[in-house]
């Protein structure tokens, strides 16, 4: 085998390797080499390289309360559109009044991967969630609502967001319906369409990602070295509004960055379990929970989407 550093080195030893003497096992050493290097050779060896990188430990918590329907379509969406081996599911359940809970134990005996974890009350959305975070062992976890549905690749282009920018502890992707620049224009039919139209939309915007104020945790990623330092979600805001507000004022006081991936879309049926509140109850346990939030951090600045 020969090697070169660079052009020049590289015609040299070419002219080096066409003036030797052969005596007929080089010819024939050379061409069974050549024989080898084929497209399938190549795409095998890819695989072998891939197969041998030893990829961090990513742990999804979902939280449910309710909405079977939804669920079901979550936790299709994780096993078709994960591909990413590495990776443990807690679900956390609020003490659904459905089916959910059976459907759930049923769910947790199909995968070493799956874990189910049934509270006995509604502890909330903070609460709620926390329970499946204290027991999460990854090396990046993820907070991720049962009303949602992911796309290909989705996982590990939010990790590569995270590992590009040192100063970055949580991510989040973009999205159909939130209230936030997270928002972008899509429309689909079915979630066949919104697969392939959210692949044009992310596959236009690879490796794009920006500074984003306050990310809505319907999904997002948080390292563990961010969780580390800022702990768990605030369980006084009850069963939801302003948790993922008061989150990131505390991401932002460590000096930790927000993102949003360009890169990654994640479809969102959008406050699945808030809709069963009546209006009234909705809105004083939103201004309840908005004075909470700014006895802890000052005026709170309404969300805007981008112009």
């Amino acid at each position: 085998m020969r090697l070169a550093g660079d052009h020049e080195g590289y015609l040299e030893q070419v002219r080096l390797a066409l003036a030797e003497v052969d005596d007929g096992s080089l010819l024939a050493s050379r061409q069974a080499f050549a024989a080898r290097q084929t497209w399938l050779h190549r795409a095998e060896a890819l695989d072998d390289a891939l197969s041998s990188i030893s990829e961090p430990l990513i742990s999804i918590v979902v939280l449910t309360y309710n909405n079977l329907g939804y669920t079901k379509q979550c936790l299709h969406s994780l096993e078709v559109n994960t591909d990413y081996e590495n990776v443990e599911i807690i679900v956390v359940d609020n003490a659904s009044s459905d089916d959910s809970p059976a459907y759930l134990a049923e769910w947790e005996q199909g995968a070493a991967n799956r874990r189910f974890i049934a509270n006995q009350s509604n502890l909330g959305f903070s609460a709620g969630n926390n329970v499946g975070l204290d027991v999460a062992r990854g090396d990046y976890l993820v907070v991720l609502n049962n009303d949602t549905y992911v796309t290909p690749g989705w996982l590990r282009t939010l990790r590569n967001q995270l590992r590009r920018r040192a100063d970055a502890g949580l991510v989040g992707p973009v999205t159909n319906n939130i209230g936030n620049e997270a928002k972008i224009q899509i429309s689909y039919e079915s979630m066949d369409q919104m697969v392939e139209l959210a692949g044009r939309y992310t596959r236009a915007n690879a490796g794009r990602s920006f500074e984003i104020a306050t990310s809505a945790f319907f999904c997002v990623m948080i390292s563990r070295q961010a969780y580390t330092v800022v702990g768990g979600l605030d369980e006084q805001f009850g069963v939801g509004f302003f948790e993922d507000d008061d989150y990131c004022r505390r991401l932002e006081q460590a000096g930790l960055v927000r993102l949003c991936a360009e890169d990654v879309f994640v479809h969102h049926h959008l406050s699945a379990s808030f809709n069963k509140l009546k209006a009234e109850a909705k809105q004083a346990l939103f201004e309840k929970n908005k004075a909470l939030y700014e006895a802890k951090w000052g005026k709170w600045s309404p969300h805007g989407y981008r112009s």
